[in-house]
Parts: structure tokens; sequence; C-alpha cells
């Protein structure tokens, strides 16, 4: 296992930060979270934002308003990546 997979999975994977965070929430970000729990094993694991992005725009049929929380969720999960990647050793 590589450095930067050790690091990754000290780190909180974006589905693990989605489900923890919106998974009660009413809005888009809400709606976000629980598809991302009902796909399962389905739901991309490990990959980008374009990776992502395609899969709820294809597979989904994702709306707009999701798609734009979806935006909103991943700028804010790589902030406190980034967060957690500077206070690392």
């Amino acid at each position: 296992m590589s450095s930067n997979e050790k690091m990754e999975d000290k780190m909180m994977r974006f589905i693990t930060f989605m489900k923890k965070n919106y998974i009660k929430e009413k809005g888009p970000a809400g709606c976000l979270a629980r598809s991302i729990k009902a796909d399962g094993k389905n739901f991309p694991v490990r990959t980008g934002h374009d990776t992502y992005r395609k899969y709820l725009e294809v597979y989904c049929k994702a709306d707009d308003g999701v798609l734009d929380a979806f935006e909103e969720c991943f700028a804010k999960w790589k902030e406190q990546e980034n967060k957690c990647r500077k206070k690392k050793p």
C-alpha cells in the first residue's frame, strides 16, 4: 500500500462525509446523501470530482439542485481534507 493510500484511509472519504453530515437534511444535499447511501456499492468509491459528477448526471439523472449541492458539498469536503493534510506530518 502506498503512502498516499495510507493517508487516504485515515481521512474521510467523500461518501462518508456526505452520509455523516447531510443524511438528515431536507434539501438537495440531504437528497444527495440519501441517494449515495441507497446506491450502496454502486456509487463510485475513491475517485475524483469528474467521475462523481458524471455518475450523478448519467446514471442518477440528478437535477440541477442536486448537482449544485454536489458542487458545494464536494468543495466543503476538499477544504476539510486539505486542512487534515496540513495537520498530518
